[in-house]
């Protein structure tokens, strides 16, 4: 927890509705530590804001109750999108649902979460990001579905969602994520339009879809279900220092 200035000018406090101030508070703490990072302290946020850091206290007890406040909206938000319903109705071409969904994905999650995201990860951050890894495997395992689907391969229940499946897919999602955030932390890339980028990673991951599919389930004795990567994966973020 941050130690609270004994001594503090007190900034000129801007009037706002009764009830508004916690949500003002979180709202700008999501902005600084998005475009700051998480060494932005209470004090940033409360001189942002026109407030005392005394009062910002009064709503949110430490910095870090203040973190997970920030991070929990940003989950509720990503839970309450409807885009996951919208992509298991699989209407069109798969090539067109993929691009459908990640264009969705990307107007709907703001550019702020993107970077909330990045910031976490570096920061160390590692149960927030493992607790939308949940959410994240739900929307890859319906994505890999589909795939499964178009080239006629056994369902889930024959054979589990493979951990080689899903890195297949995050190359694919890697190549989106990362476009995603060169144009909004750096301003560079070919496209000044994203879904430019969006669209031309899809097409390029498309055309090796067949031939990567084939091979797997041509060797399925030799694959590990995902569930195994996935508690790697969180023991990666409990047990690792960053």
């Amino acid at each position: 927890m941050e130690a609270l200035d004994l001594v503090e000018e007190k900034p000129k406090q801007r009037r706002v509705k009764r009830g508004q101030r916690k949500k003002l508070i979180l709202e700008k703490a999501t902005e600084l530590f998005s475009e700051k990072g998480f060494s932005t302290s209470t004090r940033d946020i409360a001189a942002e804001l026109g407030v005392t850091q005394a009062l910002l206290y009064k709503y949110y007890k430490s910095k870090d109750e203040l973190i997970d406040a920030v991070f929990e909206r940003r989950y509720q938000e990503l839970s309450e999108l409807d885009i996951l319903p919208e992509l298991r109705k699989r209407k069109g071409k798969l090539e067109d649902r993929f691009l459908a969904f990640y264009t969705d994905y990307f107007e709907n999650w703001a550019a702020i979460s993107y970077k909330l995201h990045m910031q976490g990860v570096l920061a160390g951050y590692r149960n927030n990001v493992v607790k939308s890894g949940h959410l994240f495997t739900e929307v890859m395992t319906e994505l890999m579905g589909q795939i499964r689907d178009e080239y006629d391969l056994p369902d889930f229940e024959e054979r589990p969602l493979a951990a080689s499946e899903f890195e297949l897919l995050m190359k694919l999602h890697g190549a989106i994520f990362f476009s995603i955030m060169r144009r909004l932390m750096t301003n560079t890339g070919p496209n000044e339009d994203i879904r430019i980028n969006i669209e031309n990673s899809i097409k390029l991951w498309m055309q090796v879809i067949p031939a990567e599919m084939k091979a797997i389930h041509k060797n399925w004795a030799q694959q590990k279900p995902i569930n195994e990567e996935m508690k790697r994966f969180e023991a990666m973020y409990n047990d690792v220092s960053f």
